[in-house]
Protein backbone atom coordinates (compact mmCIF):
# COMPACT_ATOMS: atom_id res chain seq x y z
CA UNK A 1 0.00 0.00 0.00
CA UNK A 2 2.09 2.69 0.33
CA UNK A 3 4.65 2.30 -2.61
CA UNK A 4 1.25 2.44 -4.02
CA UNK A 5 0.68 5.52 -2.50
CA UNK A 6 3.60 6.94 -3.21
CA UNK A 7 3.54 6.06 -6.97
CA UNK A 8 -0.24 8.12 -7.01
CA UNK A 9 1.66 10.68 -5.03
CA UNK A 10 4.55 11.46 -7.57
CA UNK A 11 1.42 10.89 -10.65
CA UNK A 12 -0.20 14.00 -9.06
CA UNK A 13 2.97 15.81 -8.64
CA UNK A 14 4.21 15.33 -11.71
CA UNK A 15 0.72 16.21 -13.42
CA UNK A 16 1.28 19.61 -11.31
CA UNK A 17 4.08 20.15 -12.81
CA UNK A 18 3.29 20.05 -16.25
CA UNK A 19 0.35 22.13 -15.75
CA UNK A 20 2.76 24.95 -14.35
CA UNK A 21 4.94 24.66 -16.97
CA UNK A 22 2.30 24.78 -19.65
CA UNK A 23 0.44 27.52 -18.24
CA UNK A 24 3.80 29.68 -16.39
CA UNK A 25 7.03 27.96 -17.16
CA UNK A 26 6.97 27.79 -20.03
CA UNK A 27 6.42 31.47 -21.16
CA UNK A 28 8.53 32.51 -18.57
CA UNK A 29 11.66 30.46 -20.07
CA UNK A 30 11.27 31.60 -23.42
CA UNK A 31 11.00 35.58 -22.03
CA UNK A 32 14.51 35.12 -19.76
CA UNK A 33 17.54 35.81 -21.58
CA UNK A 34 19.06 32.95 -22.81
CA UNK A 35 22.68 31.98 -21.75
CA UNK A 36 24.13 30.88 -24.78
CA UNK A 37 24.05 33.64 -27.31
CA UNK A 38 24.98 33.43 -30.84
CA UNK A 39 28.36 35.01 -31.02
CA UNK A 40 28.89 38.09 -33.09
CA UNK A 41 32.41 37.08 -34.85
CA UNK A 42 34.89 39.36 -33.00
CA UNK A 43 37.38 40.53 -35.63
CA UNK A 44 40.90 39.97 -35.04
CA UNK A 45 39.73 35.57 -33.25
CA UNK A 46 40.08 34.44 -36.66
CA UNK A 47 39.34 30.92 -37.22
CA UNK A 48 39.04 31.09 -32.99
CA UNK A 49 35.68 33.02 -33.92
CA UNK A 50 34.36 30.46 -36.44
CA UNK A 51 34.88 27.81 -34.05
CA UNK A 52 32.70 29.34 -31.72
CA UNK A 53 29.65 29.87 -33.85
CA UNK A 54 30.35 25.66 -34.47
CA UNK A 55 30.10 25.36 -30.55
CA UNK A 56 26.79 27.19 -30.46
CA UNK A 57 25.31 25.39 -34.06
CA UNK A 58 26.10 22.15 -32.87
CA UNK A 59 27.05 21.74 -29.75
CA UNK A 60 30.49 20.80 -29.49
CA UNK A 61 33.63 21.86 -31.52
CA UNK A 62 37.48 20.71 -31.82
CA UNK A 63 39.86 23.32 -30.84
CA UNK A 64 43.25 21.52 -31.65
CA UNK A 65 43.88 18.14 -33.13
CA UNK A 66 47.97 18.08 -32.85
CA UNK A 67 49.18 21.06 -30.69
CA UNK A 68 48.86 19.06 -27.48
CA UNK A 69 49.96 15.49 -29.03
CA UNK A 70 53.65 15.52 -28.04
CA UNK A 71 52.51 16.75 -24.27
CA UNK A 72 49.80 14.14 -24.36
CA UNK A 73 52.34 11.37 -24.80
CA UNK A 74 54.63 12.77 -22.18
CA UNK A 75 51.38 13.32 -19.82
CA UNK A 76 49.86 9.85 -20.72
CA UNK A 77 54.14 8.16 -19.09
CA UNK A 78 52.95 9.65 -15.88
CA UNK A 79 49.46 9.11 -15.56
CA UNK A 80 50.27 5.14 -16.22
CA UNK A 81 52.99 5.13 -13.47
CA UNK A 82 50.78 7.01 -11.47
CA UNK A 83 47.53 4.56 -12.27
CA UNK A 84 49.51 1.48 -11.59
CA UNK A 85 47.66 0.60 -8.24
CA UNK A 86 44.45 2.09 -8.99
CA UNK A 87 44.69 -0.26 -12.10
CA UNK A 88 45.85 -3.33 -10.18
CA UNK A 89 42.32 -2.68 -7.77
CA UNK A 90 40.45 -2.60 -10.36
CA UNK A 91 41.24 -5.42 -12.20
CA UNK A 92 41.57 -7.79 -8.79
CA UNK A 93 39.00 -10.68 -8.49
CA UNK A 94 36.36 -10.32 -7.00
CA UNK A 95 32.70 -8.74 -6.80
CA UNK A 96 32.25 -6.29 -9.82
CA UNK A 97 29.56 -3.48 -10.13
CA UNK A 98 28.94 -0.54 -8.58
CA UNK A 99 30.79 2.45 -7.56
CA UNK A 100 33.92 2.20 -5.11
CA UNK A 101 35.22 5.56 -4.23
CA UNK A 102 38.69 5.45 -2.58
CA UNK A 103 41.22 8.35 -0.92
CA UNK A 104 44.89 7.91 -1.29
CA UNK A 105 47.91 8.78 1.47
CA UNK A 106 48.31 11.98 -0.78
CA UNK A 107 43.95 13.02 -0.30
CA UNK A 108 43.65 12.51 -4.04
CA UNK A 109 39.88 11.36 -4.90
CA UNK A 110 39.85 7.81 -6.63
CA UNK A 111 36.92 6.07 -8.21
CA UNK A 112 36.35 3.37 -9.96
CA UNK A 113 33.40 2.35 -11.87
CA UNK A 114 33.36 -1.35 -13.36
CA UNK A 115 30.06 -1.26 -14.66
CA UNK A 116 31.47 1.64 -17.17
CA UNK A 117 35.42 0.55 -17.36
CA UNK A 118 36.58 3.65 -16.08
CA UNK A 119 38.94 4.86 -13.68
CA UNK A 120 38.71 8.55 -12.32
CA UNK A 121 41.12 10.60 -10.33
CA UNK A 122 39.77 14.10 -9.32
CA UNK A 123 40.71 17.28 -8.31
CA UNK A 124 38.48 20.22 -7.71
CA UNK A 125 38.97 24.07 -7.22
CA UNK A 126 36.52 24.10 -4.03
CA UNK A 127 37.62 27.92 -3.70
CA UNK A 128 35.87 28.56 -6.60
CA UNK A 129 33.14 31.24 -5.89
CA UNK A 130 30.62 29.35 -7.56
CA UNK A 131 31.52 25.96 -6.06
CA UNK A 132 29.34 25.72 -3.24
CA UNK A 133 26.24 27.39 -4.87
CA UNK A 134 26.54 25.02 -7.49
CA UNK A 135 27.03 21.34 -5.89
CA UNK A 136 25.93 22.21 -2.01
CA UNK A 137 28.51 22.23 0.96
CA UNK A 138 29.86 18.69 1.08
CA UNK A 139 28.58 17.29 -1.80
CA UNK A 140 32.50 16.46 -3.10
CA UNK A 141 32.86 12.64 -2.87
CA UNK A 142 36.39 13.69 -1.62
CA UNK A 143 34.86 15.78 0.71
CA UNK A 144 32.83 13.11 2.03
CA UNK A 145 35.50 10.87 1.99
CA UNK A 146 38.45 13.55 3.73
CA UNK A 147 40.10 14.46 0.55
CA UNK A 148 41.57 17.55 -0.13
CA UNK A 149 43.36 17.32 -3.54
CA UNK A 150 42.53 20.81 -5.15
CA UNK A 151 43.56 21.77 -8.67
CA UNK A 152 47.01 23.74 -7.34
CA UNK A 153 47.71 20.02 -5.87
CA UNK A 154 47.47 19.26 -9.53
CA UNK A 155 48.96 21.56 -11.15
CA UNK A 156 51.80 20.90 -9.06
CA UNK A 157 51.91 17.79 -9.97
CA UNK A 158 51.05 17.77 -13.64
CA UNK A 159 52.52 21.21 -14.62
CA UNK A 160 51.17 20.15 -18.00
CA UNK A 161 47.78 20.40 -17.24
CA UNK A 162 47.98 23.70 -16.22
CA UNK A 163 49.27 24.84 -19.24
CA UNK A 164 46.14 23.48 -20.57
CA UNK A 165 44.17 25.04 -18.68
CA UNK A 166 45.50 28.22 -19.79
CA UNK A 167 45.10 27.68 -23.70
CA UNK A 168 44.07 30.86 -24.90
CA UNK A 169 42.00 29.21 -26.91
CA UNK A 170 39.90 27.75 -24.76
CA UNK A 171 40.20 30.30 -22.30
CA UNK A 172 38.44 32.60 -24.73
CA UNK A 173 35.93 29.33 -25.60
CA UNK A 174 35.25 29.26 -21.81
CA UNK A 175 34.64 32.66 -21.80
CA UNK A 176 32.26 32.72 -24.12
CA UNK A 177 30.23 29.50 -23.20
CA UNK A 178 30.42 30.23 -19.52
CA UNK A 179 29.28 33.33 -18.68
CA UNK A 180 33.28 34.97 -18.93
CA UNK A 181 34.40 32.65 -16.49
CA UNK A 182 37.20 30.87 -17.34
CA UNK A 183 38.24 28.58 -14.42
CA UNK A 184 37.31 25.07 -14.46
CA UNK A 185 35.49 24.06 -10.97
CA UNK A 186 37.15 20.14 -11.26
CA UNK A 187 39.44 18.36 -13.38
CA UNK A 188 38.84 14.74 -13.91
CA UNK A 189 41.60 12.43 -15.10
CA UNK A 190 39.78 9.16 -16.84
CA UNK A 191 41.13 6.14 -18.15
CA UNK A 192 38.36 3.89 -19.92
CA UNK A 193 38.79 0.23 -20.86
CA UNK A 194 36.02 -2.41 -22.17
CA UNK A 195 33.48 -3.34 -19.78
CA UNK A 196 31.27 -6.86 -19.97
CA UNK A 197 27.95 -5.22 -18.75
CA UNK A 198 28.03 -1.57 -20.11
CA UNK A 199 24.56 0.41 -20.25
CA UNK A 200 25.25 2.82 -23.11
CA UNK A 201 21.46 2.76 -24.02
CA UNK A 202 20.66 5.80 -22.35
CA UNK A 203 21.75 9.40 -23.54
CA UNK A 204 21.84 12.58 -20.82
CA UNK A 205 22.49 16.12 -20.52
CA UNK A 206 24.70 17.01 -17.16
CA UNK A 207 22.48 19.92 -15.24
CA UNK A 208 19.73 22.57 -15.76
CA UNK A 209 22.08 24.74 -15.23
CA UNK A 210 24.96 26.06 -18.15
CA UNK A 211 27.91 23.79 -18.26
CA UNK A 212 30.98 23.30 -20.45
CA UNK A 213 33.10 20.92 -20.46
CA UNK A 214 36.68 20.32 -22.35
CA UNK A 215 38.62 17.01 -23.60
CA UNK A 216 41.70 16.57 -24.03
CA UNK A 217 42.20 12.83 -25.81
CA UNK A 218 45.65 11.55 -24.50
CA UNK A 219 45.39 8.08 -26.67
CA UNK A 220 44.40 7.93 -30.32
CA UNK A 221 40.15 7.73 -29.89
CA UNK A 222 38.35 6.08 -33.06
CA UNK A 223 35.94 3.57 -33.16
CA UNK A 224 36.26 0.94 -30.54
CA UNK A 225 38.29 3.46 -28.40
CA UNK A 226 35.31 4.72 -26.18
CA UNK A 227 34.55 8.00 -27.78
CA UNK A 228 32.04 10.56 -26.69
CA UNK A 229 28.71 10.66 -28.62
CA UNK A 230 27.25 13.91 -28.61
CA UNK A 231 23.43 15.02 -30.67
CA UNK A 232 24.31 17.82 -32.89
CA UNK A 233 21.93 20.98 -31.90
CA UNK A 234 20.27 18.94 -28.64
CA UNK A 235 21.59 21.78 -26.92
CA UNK A 236 18.92 24.33 -28.29
CA UNK A 237 16.24 22.87 -25.68
CA UNK A 238 14.01 25.38 -27.52
CA UNK A 239 13.54 23.94 -30.96
CA UNK A 240 12.66 20.66 -29.13
CA UNK A 241 9.32 21.55 -27.26
CA UNK A 242 8.30 18.34 -26.49
CA UNK A 243 11.99 17.37 -24.75
CA UNK A 244 12.08 21.23 -22.95
CA UNK A 245 8.70 20.37 -21.65
CA UNK A 246 9.83 16.52 -19.87
CA UNK A 247 13.30 18.32 -18.85
CA UNK A 248 11.91 21.10 -17.10
CA UNK A 249 8.04 19.59 -15.69
CA UNK A 250 9.08 16.12 -15.26
CA UNK A 251 12.90 16.69 -14.43
CA UNK A 252 14.05 14.21 -16.93
CA UNK A 253 17.83 14.08 -17.98
CA UNK A 254 18.24 10.68 -19.42
CA UNK A 255 16.71 9.46 -22.17
CA UNK A 256 15.99 6.49 -24.35
CA UNK A 257 16.93 6.00 -27.91
CA UNK A 258 12.68 6.08 -28.36
CA UNK A 259 12.75 9.42 -26.77
CA UNK A 260 15.27 10.55 -28.97
CA UNK A 261 13.60 9.71 -32.18
CA UNK A 262 10.39 11.00 -30.53
CA UNK A 263 12.04 14.39 -29.88
CA UNK A 264 13.03 15.02 -33.49
CA UNK A 265 16.83 14.72 -32.51
CA UNK A 266 19.74 13.92 -34.53
CA UNK A 267 21.33 10.48 -33.63
CA UNK A 268 24.81 10.75 -31.12
CA UNK A 269 27.87 11.67 -33.23
CA UNK A 270 31.26 9.67 -31.78
CA UNK A 271 33.97 12.48 -31.57
CA UNK A 272 36.83 11.17 -32.60
CA UNK A 273 40.57 12.57 -32.22
CA UNK A 274 44.00 11.95 -32.56
CA UNK A 275 46.44 11.88 -29.27
CA UNK A 276 46.73 15.41 -28.38
CA UNK A 277 42.78 16.53 -29.75
CA UNK A 278 41.35 19.00 -27.63
CA UNK A 279 37.60 19.56 -27.96
CA UNK A 280 34.66 21.38 -26.15
CA UNK A 281 31.23 20.99 -25.87
CA UNK A 282 27.83 21.94 -23.65
CA UNK A 283 26.85 19.31 -21.50
CA UNK A 284 23.53 20.66 -22.07
CA UNK A 285 23.58 19.07 -25.39
CA UNK A 286 22.13 15.26 -25.65
CA UNK A 287 25.83 13.10 -25.18
CA UNK A 288 26.86 9.35 -24.11
CA UNK A 289 29.63 7.18 -23.47
CA UNK A 290 30.69 4.60 -25.41
CA UNK A 291 32.56 1.31 -24.83
CA UNK A 292 35.55 -0.03 -25.53
CA UNK A 293 36.55 -3.52 -27.62
CA UNK A 294 38.19 -5.38 -25.79
CA UNK A 295 41.84 -4.67 -25.08
CA UNK A 296 41.94 -1.54 -25.98
CA UNK A 297 42.11 1.50 -23.90
CA UNK A 298 41.10 5.37 -23.51
CA UNK A 299 43.04 7.74 -22.00
CA UNK A 300 41.55 11.50 -21.12
CA UNK A 301 41.44 14.54 -19.40
CA UNK A 302 38.69 16.35 -18.49
CA UNK A 303 37.96 20.25 -17.28
CA UNK A 304 34.49 21.05 -16.01
CA UNK A 305 32.93 24.53 -16.36
CA UNK A 306 30.03 25.58 -14.59
CA UNK A 307 27.60 28.59 -14.44
CA UNK A 308 24.73 28.86 -11.56
CA UNK A 309 22.56 30.22 -14.63
CA UNK A 310 19.55 27.84 -15.48
CA UNK A 311 20.52 26.74 -19.04
CA UNK A 312 18.96 28.01 -22.35
CA UNK A 313 19.97 29.27 -25.60
CA UNK A 314 18.84 31.57 -28.03
CA UNK A 315 18.57 29.37 -31.37
CA UNK A 316 14.07 28.65 -31.20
Amino acid sequence: MPSLLKGVERRVRTGFSVCAWRLLGRRRYFQAEAFLKRPDGSKGEGDLALKKVRLYEDGFVTLSSNRYAQAAGIALAAFRRDFEEAIRIYEAPGPSGGRIVRIDDQKRCWSWIADSGVIRLLYEDRGHPLYEGIFGKGHSLSQARGGAATLQDLYARYPFVQHLVEDPDLVSMARYANGGDSSPIAIQIERKVHSEKPDYSFLHFDTIRSTLKAYLYLTDVEEGCGPLAISKGSHHWKRHPLMLEEIMARRKTRFSPEEIRRYGISPPVPIHGKAGSLFCFTSNAIHSATDVAPGRERWSVHLYYYSLRRYSSDWS
